[in-house]
């Protein structure tokens, strides 16, 4: 029976991600849990992992929320999930991946879909607009290659770059853009990839995204990089010479009534930044892109 407090609450839970019996989950992976209606930040909602602590947020559209884990997952491990949104409640398992064997990512090449990505945090609100505008960011792949792994101490020279699609659904590395930076998979299977990576916005014209960081969980037998997470800070003006209306610099983009702050980066000239922060349930394996070797040092 609905309580006065929730009385007007009604929304029910569609689904669970990952879903029910799910294998080979991230150890970084969040619990996203949909709703067939929106709902407010004071209508009952809850996800609880066993044995597992974690962080509950509602989308600012309040059709989904997101556990987020404080810290990663034990691995080859089974968790029970139960969530709850007004009176419906849905319960759940998943089991982690175990450690993968280094040598079946060695050389890998992994990408993901930019229009795959969702955006979980974005300041000022409504950044994420200008971030997803194709004249802005013309990019089609985020693209890593792990070109070795240190079996001992984990330590995974890497190269990343952004890429578009060759037509036929595989990713075409952009060469101008390549970082080459040591990732870490010390805490297999999580890997943990940072550096500052450029994007190519016009011909010649590139924008720094800093403080880049991609980082992920392999899948046991190396064939996708699950849980994909992907942060930066993008400095607005840089954009300010590409056609469209793009505000000259992070500030211009707060709108009332929630006047967030933008951050501090050393990449702007008014030294404020607009966090960008992404999420992808996976990038997968392209045995057939070399990023090494196609885009040379």
């Amino acid at each position: 029976t609905d309580t006065d407090a929730d009385a007007d609450c009604n929304a029910l839970i569609t689904t669970v991600t990952p879903t029910d019996l799910s294998v080979d989950v991230g150890l970084n992976q969040p619990i996203v849990v949909a709703f067939d209606q929106a709902i407010t930040d004071t209508d009952p909602h809850t996800v609880t992992v066993t044995n597992a602590t974690g962080s509950t947020s509602l989308a600012s559209d309040g059709l989904s929320m997101t556990w987020t884990p404080t810290a990663a997952y034990d691995r080859g491990t089974s968790y029970d999930v139960t969530a709850s949104v007004c009176d419906d409640s849905l319960s759940t398992s998943f089991t982690t991946s175990n450690t993968v064997d280094p040598a079946n990512i060695a050389g890998n090449t992994y990408a993901v879909p930019w229009l795959d990505t969702r955006v979980t945090i974005n300041e000022p609100p409504n950044g994420a607009a200008l971030f997803f505008s194709p004249v802005l960011f013309p990019i089609e792949y985020v693209m890593l290659q792990v070109l070795s792994i240190d079996p001992v101490t984990g330590a995974a020279p890497t190269a990343a770059t952004v890429g578009d699609d060759d037509g036929f659904g595989q990713p075409v590395p952009d060469c101008t853009v390549v970082i080459r930076e040591t990732g870490d998979f010390s805490q297999n299977p999580l890997f943990t990839f940072t550096g500052t990576l450029q994007i190519e916005i016009t011909p010649g014209e590139f924008a720094d995204v800093e403080d880049f960081a991609m980082e992920g969980s392999f899948s046991s037998d190396g064939s996708a990089l699950t849980a994909v997470h992907i942060t930066g800070k993008v400095a607005t003006e840089q954009f300010i010479d590409v056609p469209g209306p793009f505000p000259a610099n992070c500030n211009s983009l707060v709108v009332a009534p929630f006047n967030p702050t933008c951050v501090a980066c050393t990449i702007s000239n008014s030294g404020q930044c607009m966090v960008v922060d992404f999420t992808a349930n996976q990038a997968d394996l392209y045995p057939f892109v070399d990023i090494d070797t196609t885009c040379p040092p």
